[in-house]
């Protein structure tokens, strides 16, 4: 039976052909789609450049001709507790369906099933709809790309996102402050890696936060250095080799 609505979850970072495929797929087999962008309320990074809302303008970008039939919602993670994601997953699609989520038979779109990791599965009372994974380079290959902070790099993008996403892309790096201090931490962690590339054992480095509650707060410090240089953080660091756990975060934290 064909089903009303159709849902797609993802992080859509960026927003590429493949996603472009997926909902093309979606509004071909249902009367609305909704997209739902996770990782909500994130700081920015490497692997989360854009906010949440920047993505929704994205999509919205590349789907002019979808206006009236697909919606658009932000989604928070819910990390290490599955159940509260899939209600928070339930509760966007109500939202974003209003009146119209009693009665509709909603269903799910998503790439080729991972046996490992498909949290797709969670919502067995919504049939899935597979559909062939479209040849696109991997997200993370594009995030590297645009990060470059070169011509070469945002020219490389443009065959793998929609038109109107490269646009989009191309004037948050000429306007966007963020994109500054984004672009420095890419090289910042790029030379980082290449300095211990040579090591004879894979690298593991052991780090402390501290937790401090006082009066309902919550103590924060402002990072004073890359990677997230500005951002709010727990005060902590990395442990030093003649140190107890406990130790370091209390130096940390002086």
């Amino acid at each position: 039976m064909r089903p009303d609505v159709l849902v797609l979850i993802g992080q859509f970072a960026p927003f590429h052909n493949g996603h472009l495929a997926l909902v093309h797929r979606a509004l071909a087999l249902a009367g609305r789609v909704v997209v739902l962008v996770g990782s909500s309320g994130r700081a920015r990074d490497g692997r989360h450049p854009w906010t949440a809302d920047e993505r929704m303008q994205m999509i919205y970008a590349a789907l002019p001709e979808a206006a009236g039939r697909l919606v658009v919602r932000a989604l928070r993670d819910h990390l290490y507790n599955e159940n509260a994601w899939v209600l928070a997953v339930q509760a966007a699609v109500r939202e974003a369906l209003g009146p119209d989520f009693a009665g509709a038979r909603i269903g799910l779109i998503g790439g080729p099933e991972d046996p490992a990791a498909d949290p797709l599965r969670a919502f067995p009372q919504w049939p899935r709809e597979r559909v062939d994974a479209v040849a696109v380079a991997p997200s993370c290959e594009l995030r590297a790309r645009f990060l470059e902070d070169t011509d070469a790099g945002l020219d490389a993008l443009r065959g793998s996102v929609p038109p109107a996403v490269a646009q989009w892309l191309a004037a948050f790096r000429a306007n966007a402050p963020a994109y500054r201090r984004l672009a420095d931490e890419h090289r910042f962690l790029e030379t980082y890696r290449a300095g211990w590339a040579s090591a004879p054992y894979r690298p593991t480095f052991v780090t402390v936060d501290a937790v401090v509650v006082h009066s309902g707060h919550v103590l924060l410090v402002a990072r004073g250095a890359q990677p997230g240089q500005g951002l709010l953080a727990l005060p902590g660091g990395f442990l030093r080799g003649d140190e107890r756990l406990l130790d370091a975060v209390l130096r940390e934290l002086r």
